[in-house]
């Protein structure tokens, strides 16, 4: 009988339980994990769409809207009557001292309305009408304004998925045709038509080509990312992107688009609105010495007695009516200097949305002139890019064929199968700089990136 040592047995006994589990752990491992993601497929008109919806600083801007909108119509209402009604009833003990009786007992009730009709001779409700308008106005425009942004954010995020879409289709076909040069590479090894570093060469291309595509899968999930985050959608969901990459070439003259951005651009508008408003300030600055006048009218039934039934029995035949005028006549003898100042405080306003009206021009200009440069420039860079690529291409077929034939090294055409990516990559930038630099010239123009209902 064979003793065994107390580690050989610990030793058996571990390998029998790992062959035991192993097959369950395999299956496990092999299984594919099973995500809940839901798939939307998403054009950049429904990525704008949901944008304008959800995006939570347009939402605080739509509120703002909203308030500035109401503020409008209240001031507004300041034309209008006023007209209130009441009923009342009272009842009351009165002690009368050295008369008969000593206490006196008194109900009364009844009902009233009143019509309030301010008359705008001074002019300041109307002030204050222009006040609330060119209030809302810009609140309007600084809302086009955000969602202008928005929507160029919403092009860009939506540019940068796109890029690395096509970056990781450029990176696949990269790996497929290091896979194949790897192929080609040791078959050639085993004839002796190459030495072996070809083959070393070829694989760390290979392993360095599919990092590459992994670090730009990473680089596609954080765009989506990005976009989602934009959207307010949940980071769940799977967006697939349904447009295509285009490129449509246009051309701009900068005269022309500086005449349209100063007409369009509503930061012309708001600076405008701005130095009207201050003129309306200077003028509200005389209310103080203009008079007022105040039209009322009421109409009300009244009865009174020591008791209701009192009351009742002793009621005025009708109701009674009466109407007030009053006018108001502002005489100021000495007030510190308030008034002087306030119109000092006016006429400065108004120099400073004058001087406001001259910069916001001149950025303007500024704006338009460095956006049709960049512009031109990307156009450009377009076209050189496309030769670049047609040059690339016909290098790496030239160095396949000469690496078949034995007449160049492997170096030579991971060269130039590097250069052809790095040219695909550099249309690509070009083409998505392009359409981004249009859409922010479309936005400097002045010209509307999104509609807003009035």
């Amino acid at each position: 009988m064979v003793i065994l040592p107390r580690v050989t047995l610990v030793v058996l006994c571990l390998f029998f339980l790992i062959v035991t589990l192993s097959s369950p752990i395999k299956a496990a491992l092999s299984e594919p994990k099973m995500t809940g993601a839901r798939k939307l497929p998403l054009s950049l008109d429904q990525s704008i769409e949901l944008a304008l919806k959800n995006n939570r600083n347009l939402q605080t801007a739509r509120r703002s809207l909203t308030t500035a909108a109401s503020a409008y119509r209240a001031a507004k209402g300041g034309y209008y009557p006023q007209v209130t009604g009441s009923v009342s009833s009272s009842h009351g003990l009165a002690n009368q001292l050295e008369a008969f009786p000593r206490v006196v007992n008194r109900w009364s009730g009844g009902f009233q309305i009143t019509l309030d009709m301010p008359l705008d001779l001074s002019g300041s409700i109307g002030r204050a009408v222009q006040q609330a308008l060119i209030r809302l106005l810009d609140t309007k425009a600084r809302y086009v304004l955000a969602s202008q942004d928005l929507v160029v954010n919403v092009y860009t995020q939506y540019y940068d998925i796109l890029r690395a879409r096509e970056t990781m289709i450029i990176d696949r076909a990269l790996v497929e045709q290091t896979q194949e040069q790897l192929r080609i590479a040791q078959e050639r090894l085993k004839a002796g038509r190459v030495p072996e570093v070809d083959v070393l060469t070829a694989s760390v291309q290979l392993d360095n080509a599919s990092q590459t595509m992994k670090a730009d899968e990473g680089a596609y999930e954080n765009a989506l990312a990005t976009l989602r985050n934009t959207l307010v959608l949940d980071q769940q969901i799977e967006i697939i992107p349904t447009d295509k990459l285009t490129y449509v070439p246009e051309t701009f003259e900068y005269q022309t688009c500086v005449q349209e951005a100063v007409q369009n651009r509503l930061e012309m508008q708001t600076a405008r609105l701005s130095l009207e408003s201050a003129k309306i300030s200077l003028k509200s600055t005389y209310d103080r010495y203009l008079p007022s006048l105040n039209v009322s009218g009421g109409w009300d039934y009244n009865v009174t007695g020591r008791n209701p039934p009192e009351a009742i029995e002793e009621r005025p035949k009708g109701p009674s009516w009466n109407i007030i005028a009053r006018i108001n006549v502002p005489i100021f003898i000495f007030d510190g200097g308030v008034i002087r100042e306030s119109k000092v405080q006016a006429l400065t306003s108004i120099d400073q949305a004058e001087a406001n009206v001259h910069q916001t021009r001149e950025d303007i200009e500024l704006e338009v002139k460095s956006e049709v440069i960049n512009l031109n420039n990307a156009l450009e860079r377009v076209n050189i890019v496309k030769n670049s690529i047609k040059l690339a291409k016909e290098s790496l077929n030239i160095e396949e064929l000469r690496y078949r034939m034995g007449l160049t090294s492997y170096l030579e055409l991971t060269n130039a199968q590097q250069n052809l990516r790095t040219a695909e990559l550099n249309l690509l930038t070009a083409i998505i700089q392009y359409n981004l630099s249009k859409e922010r010239l479309y936005r400097a123009l002045g010209r509307a990136l999104v509609t807003v209902a009035d």
